[in-house]
């Protein structure tokens, strides 16, 4: 299975959002998404809770949260980019 990023920008494309359309639906800043995708930080588990719900229908199949846990090359979220 791919790593949880790379699924995240699959859904962000296949589901033609923006990355600030993105953020409108997890709940976050706008900037939060690129700087998921930029690998810059890890979602803090409100965003990755609602990461899993908005991907469960995704093709590339759900994000489920604990999945995040396993990228410790991303930095931590911190609770104001949430």
């Amino acid at each position: 299975m791919s790593p949880p990023v790379d699924r995240f920008a699959a859904w962000i494309t296949e589901s033609g959002l923006t990355r600030s359309e993105a953020a409108k639906r997890l709940g976050c800043h706008p900037s939060y998404p690129g700087l998921i995708l930029r690998g810059q930080r890890r979602p803090g588990r409100d965003v990755a809770l609602a990461i899993e719900r908005v991907t469960r229908r995704s093709s590339g199949g759900v994000i489920r949260v604990e999945e995040w846990a396993h990228t410790p090359s991303m930095p931590a979220a911190s609770t104001a980019g949430e």
